[in-house]
């Protein structure tokens, strides 16, 4: 009789190393919990999803990453968000969670995958991260000044995006152009995006120094700074 042979199953393309998201399959996770909407959820090499340099990210100090690679160590709560755009599997939220996977040597992390283009991850960036309790000012201002001055998108779009109105937009936009020791400060939690947004509206980086030296020694509240910065608060001293 001849020999039986036991037939592999074939391994998700999403978890390959030399896999490509040209048509992500259906994965290990459950069929109720599988693709909605155009939707799918997935479990990915986390190594093989790509980043943006310039996004809207969370803060994070060094406890909390901690934290957060502990958590995911014992459980993964939330799936990232990633799409899939040519060959490439892209991020568009989790970045903390991808690289806390990484760190943790984890050989896949869930995500929830579609299809899309690359304003298709960019518009995901704004929507989730602007609406995330702990987004990060600074790459906040900073990805704005990116799209807006270098890839040349209309702050209409921007605004339709994040949701926000272009007076918004345009105010926390020019933190990037700040002084670099107004950025540090931010980026540390050492002011808040208010002080930094009335720093950067002084047209002299040195005034601005001079400024947020002052902000630190008295510990000046944001409407405080700004009567200071326009003349009013030393009138009414």
């Amino acid at each position: 009789m001849p020999r039986k042979t036991r037939q592999r199953p074939a391994r998700n393309p999403a978890t390959r190393r030399t896999g490509t998201p040209s048509a992500p399959p259906a994965n290990a996770i459950p069929e109720s919990q599988g693709a909605i909407a155009g939707l799918q959820l997935m479990e990915l090499d986390p190594r093989l999803i790509l980043w943006d340099e310039y996004r809207i990210s969370s803060q994070y100090n060094d406890d909390a990453s901690q934290g957060l690679r502990e958590s995911m160590a014992i459980e993964q709560k939330d799936p990232i968000v990633v799409y899939g755009v040519g060959e490439t599997w892209r991020g568009a939220g989790g970045k903390n969670r991808c690289e806390a996977a990484i760190e943790n040597g984890a050989p896949t992390i869930i995500a929830v995958v579609r299809q899309g283009s690359d304003e298709d991850v960019r518009r995901a960036n704004y929507a989730t991260g602007l609406n995330q309790q702990k987004a990060d000012p600074l790459s906040v201002a900073e990805t704005l000044w990116h799209d807006y001055n270098t890839r040349g998108i209309d702050l209409g779009v921007l605004a339709e995006w994040s949701g926000r109105s272009p007076d918004y937009l345009l105010r926390i936009m020019r933190i990037a152009t700040a002084d670099p020791g107004v950025k540090q400060a931010l980026g540390d939690g050492l002011i808040v995006q208010g002080h930094a947004e009335l720093l950067a509206q002084l047209d002299d980086q040195e005034e601005q120094r001079q400024w947020l030296l002052r902000l630190l020694s008295e510990r000046r509240s944001v409407k405080e700074l700004g009567d200071l910065i326009t003349g009013r608060g030393e009138q009414a001293a």
